[in-house]
């Protein structure tokens, strides 16, 4: 956003921002060192990285019809139940891809070879996951209502591992063997929306990053610096109209990597990739109703139990540095939290095209881990898999400044509130998978409770038989359904 200011105005800027906000502490953005794409010829630090296509269900807005979401795991071999599993959630015009762009040079494989459990999956509407439903319906309400019934089955193991690249119904696909209860959401720019709330709204991940999106802010001055002046219009590129209820985002390359793309931290064969028009995808046109929850009422909703990590490159185009402090401040003053934020140096929109993306990765890990969410390494290997960078880690965020008797009534009321709009009203599970069920239970405010099998006859394998509580009966949101799956009767 800023190419021509130097880091110490930068830090100036940001020095003004703090007077403004009436800051408890100093701000301070670190000065990190410049991480190093690796050289030609070097073995990647994620050859050892396993990759699967993994299947999930989700039942979008009203919608009774579920929707299939194609996803991408990847592991390192060494994971258990309490490896932390970081969900990884695109934005608009991006899909899977965005987060593994080549093999040694991927968000989703870096995590991985750490000792993360990495899930990435295509949005309803977006790339691999076609939706037959109204694509107008796929706001930002309804996609973070998706990815709570996907968080469940990523809980609760109950999502599909498929034979071969594809979700199509066609292909045989088998129950995963690995549940992940400590579950961690990662969003990028309109992704970073979808999460935002999340945790306010939910309570049942254990951390969230955002990444590359602003959000509700303090109130202060307009920023002190002047806006730059306009990019010239692109020459557009011969991309293919978009389908009704879709749309183009960018219309070639030059407008994705003015968008995307600081050119001095660009990783350059990649923004071949990101940028290239042929790859271009498609995305819902789906405006967020006007009575959906406001994202301040749900960071206001969040409270101490579940970490925040934001991060922004300084060079981001939607994402000023200034905005950025005031959202950072926003997030410590209102959501009862421990939230920190970081800056990557010399990166546009899409971070993970920049040199800075293992910096990123080092930053994640060292937070993670200071929260109580290590990742599982394999035996004879560390951490690794990027450049060891001890400036990258991070230190303590400054803590929000006690609320007062009238912000407490407010907290106290928007949950109340809250608790009025939301319960758990038991759906009708049974003749439906495991993984459908997860994804009908999480659209209903449920959650899955235990599990039984029963040997009996006439009915399919695999499918629920009963439940406890019986179908339609109101409770608590969150609230634990027990389910009974056949077995096959002996012969």
């Amino acid at each position: 956003m800023f190419p021509s200011i130097s880091g110490a105005r930068r830090m100036r800027v940001l020095a003004v921002g703090c007077a403004i906000a009436l800051c408890a502490a100093a701000v301070t953005v670190p000065m990190l060192a410049r991480a190093q794409a690796p050289q030609p010829g070097e073995p990647p630090p994620t050859a050892g990285v396993q990759v699967q296509t993994v299947c999930f269900t989700v039942f979008n807005g009203t919608d009774t019809t579920p929707t299939t979401l194609y996803g991408k795991r990847y592991t390192n071999g060494a994971q258990t139940s309490q490896t932390p599993a970081i969900v990884l959630v695109h934005g608009i015009a991006s899909s899977t891809a965005n987060w593994d762009f080549r093999p040694d040079w991927s968000v989703a494989r870096m995590l991985a070879a750490r000792g993360f459990v990495v899930i990435s999956y295509d949005r309803p509407g977006f790339a691999r996951s076609p939706y037959a439903g109204d694509p107008a319906t796929l706001h930002t309400p309804n996609q973070r209502a998706d990815l709570h019934q996907l968080v469940l089955q990523v809980r609760h193991g109950t999502y599909s591992v498929a034979s071969s690249d594809s979700c199509a119904p066609s292909v045989p696909k088998s129950q995963t063997a690995l549940a992940s209860p400590r579950a961690v959401i990662a969003g990028h720019s309109q992704g970073g929306s979808v999460v935002q709330g999340y945790p306010g709204l939910y309570h049942d991940v254990s951390a969230m990053i955002q990444a590359d999106i602003g959000g509700p802010m303090i109130t202060a001055p307009p920023s002190p610096i002047p806006s730059p002046a306009p990019t010239p219009t692109p020459v557009p590129d011969p991309v293919p109209p978009a389908p009704p209820g879709y749309s183009n985002f960018f219309n070639g390359r030059q407008a994705c990597e003015n968008f995307n793309i600081y050119w001095r931290g660009a990783v350059q064969d990649v923004v071949d990739v990101a940028c290239d028009p042929t790859q271009f995808i498609v995305s819902p046109v789906a405006p967020t109703p006007a009575d959906a929850p406001a994202a301040a009422d749900l960071i206001r909703q969040t409270g101490n139990s579940i970490p925040i990590l934001l991060s922004w490159g300084d060079h981001d185009v939607i994402a000023p540095i200034y905005n950025d402090e005031l959202h950072y401040q926003f997030w410590l003053q209102n959501c009862g939290c421990d939230v920190s934020r970081m800056y990557l140096p010399e990166t546009g929109h899409l971070f993970m095209a920049h040199t800075s993306l293992p910096l990123w990765i080092q930053w994640v890990t060292t937070w993670l881990t200071e929260r109580g969410l290590p990742p599982t390494t394999a035996a004879g290997t560390s951490a690794g898999g990027a450049p060891s960078m001890a400036a990258a880690a991070p230190g303590p965020s400054s803590p929000p400044a006690p609320p007062s008797g009238a912000t407490l009534a407010a907290r106290a009321g928007s949950h109340t509130g809250r608790a009025a709009r939301k319960a758990c009203v038991v759906p009708h599970l049974k003749g439906l998978t495991l993984r459908a069920a997860t994804a009908k239970l999480g659209a209903a405010g449920c959650d899955l409770g235990r599990r039984h099998t029963a040997r009996v006859t006439g009915r399919r394998a695999g499918r629920v038989i009963a439940q406890s509580p019986r179908a339609h009966v109101r409770k608590r949101f969150g609230a634990k359904v027990t389910v009974t799956i056949a077995r096959r009767a002996r012969a």
